[in-house]
């Protein structure tokens, strides 16, 4: 629900190593290429509406950016 409050990097590295703050996101190194962490980022990227794209990550805080999408 708040991934695009992430960038990809960041997306991709939480996917890779998991989440200190969430026990049940585990990591997927070892399971997973970095390539195929960042495919799996694209299609959940491709499930997002046109605000979540155009205010993702960092943006996600500008009301500029919130308020034009």
């Amino acid at each position: 629900m708040y991934a695009w409050h992430h960038t990809d990097d960041d997306l991709v590295k939480t996917i890779l190593e998991g989440s200190s703050r969430e026990s049940c996101m585990r990591g997927f190194k070892g399971v997973l290429q970095e390539n195929q962490a960042r495919e799996n980022v694209a299609y959940l990227k491709s499930l997002w509406g046109t605000r979540a794209l155009a205010c993702q990550g960092p943006l996600h805080m500008d009301r500029e950016c919130l308020a034009r999408n």
